[in-house]
């Protein structure tokens, strides 16, 4: 790597759909619903989805080619959410070199000199037993994002976007707050799959820009095809 910058790649909702590659980087960032759709009964999606993590999903990671690869969750990543199969699924990732899960644990991490968090919460939508998932104004999203979100964060993995940003009226309120708050310089995003490759800037309390991107794969209609791979340069100072 050059010492003088770090090349960063990053990917969000591919559900299952693996026949992309992320180019060559120091930091892979993948931001939640990584799981395929499944239809099984709900008392055993988690163990499915287990099960094709550790098979399919380790197989194509190991063709990536990054030096870091950080992992964050969301809304679908139910494997990742229940007790019985969370720290299975962090094991199994976490035996590749260069892998490292963000999660409730451990939501933040320092790769040269850069400061990444990752928050898996949205707002609840459809009443569905979705991972991750939290009420709108619920006290439990403050607490969330400050868990979460750690002060001096430069680049947050946010697999929600911030309301009215990218989020085409399912943002979360509060994570709008947080970001303006923090100041990150740069947000990666999904959940919203319309908003695919979409970037956007607001501002933050250091009164620069924040920059945000919806880096995912799958379409509306969880198709993949034509998405890019989203990356960036950063200059190191």
């Amino acid at each position: 790597m050059n010492n003088a910058h770090t090349n960063i790649a990053g990917i969000s909702d591919q559900h299952g759909k693996l026949s992309h590659t992320t180019p060559e980087c120091d930091v892979l960032c993948i931001v939640g619903d990584i799981v395929p759709l499944l239809s099984t009964a709900e008392d055993w999606k988690q163990w499915q989805e287990l099960a094709w993590l550790e098979t399919k999903y380790l197989r194509w990671l190991s063709k990536q080619r990054f030096t870091h690869c950080l992992v964050g969750w969301g809304n679908h990543d139910i494997c990742a959410n229940s007790p019985d199969t969370r720290p299975l699924v962090k094991a199994a990732l976490e035996s590749m070199p260069g892998v490292q899960v963000l999660d409730h644990d451990n939501p933040s991490v320092v790769i040269n000199g850069i400061r990444f968090s990752a928050y898996p919460y949205t707002p609840t939508i459809q009443q569905r037993n979705w991972a991750f998932s939290l009420p709108r104004g619920d006290e439990r999203v403050r607490r969330g994002l400050d868990h979460y979100v750690h002060p001096e964060t430069d680049v947050l993995l946010s697999h929600g976007p911030p309301q009215g940003k990218l989020d085409h009226g399912y943002g979360c309120a509060e994570l709008a707050c947080k970001i303006v708050e923090v100041a990150p310089k740069l947000v990666l995003c999904g959940h919203i799959h319309e908003a695919r490759g979409r970037r956007e800037e607001m501002w933050n309390i250091k009164g620069q820009q924040t920059r945000l991107v919806n880096v995912s794969i799958c379409d509306r209609e969880y198709n993949e095809k034509g998405a890019k791979v989203q990356t960036w340069v950063w200059n190191h100072e």
